[in-house]
């Protein structure tokens, strides 16, 4: 079985991790807030 690289899926995976590691750094900023954690 010959392995096919498909080009669209790879650039639909790559957005989809891209949207949910944006997504998720905003969410955690408006749950935690916005404090200096390193200024602590």
């Amino acid at each position: 079985m010959k392995f096919r690289f498909d080009v669209a899926a790879l650039k639909a995976a790559v957005r989809t991790a891209g949207a949910l590691m944006i997504g998720n750094a905003f969410v955690a900023v408006l749950l935690l807030g916005n404090h200096d954690w390193f200024g602590v």
